[in-house]
């Protein structure tokens, strides 16, 4: 046969280089899944997020890891939709709290159906045992990941 096993230090090297190529293309796939029409893959994730209950714009920032300006022109277009509404806050009058509105729920709610559905055709080739086994490494990953120090953004998309 000839060949040799690779080393440790060859397949650390063509892991890293695999994610790197991996990581931005399934963003970008992940992106172009969202549904058709206004509801960008981001406006999707804030609305997301609001489906438990209603939560600052400050807890939208910090939740998607993006900036206080992303969230401001998100939140406006969404509301020009009718798609959410700001809510004085009870408490502290600094805040104001996002809210879906009726209209905003049903979008949401069909929209992530579409959604799941064309973002989890990627994975139609792998065997209920790969999926599995991927699963597990990438939450090893995420795992070690916040071992070291870096905050994992909770997921927006529901269990």
């Amino acid at each position: 046969m000839g060949g040799h096993a690779p080393t440790a230090a060859a397949t650390k090297r063509q892991l890293i280089r695999a994610l790197a190529v991996f990581a931005p293309a399934y963003t970008r796939w992940i992106a172009a899944a969202a549904p058709e029409g206004n509801l960008s893959f981001a406006r999707l994730r804030v609305l997301l997020l609001l489906r438990g209950e209603p939560c600052t714009m400050s807890h939208v920032r910090a939740e998607l890891g993006i900036t206080a300006t992303s969230v401001t022109q998100l939140v406006d277009g969404l509301e020009r939709e009718a798609l959410l509404r700001r809510l004085a806050h009870p408490v502290d009058r600094r805040s104001t709290l996002l809210e879906l509105t009726d209209r905003g729920r049903e979008i949401v709610d069909s929209s992530y159906a579409t959604f799941e559905a064309t973002a989890g055709d990627l994975f139609r080739n792998l065997s209920v045992s790969d999926r599995g086994t991927l699963l597990r490494i990438v939450s090893e990953l995420c795992e070690e990941l916040a071992g070291r120090g870096i905050e994992l953004p909770r997921s927006p998309l529901p269990d």
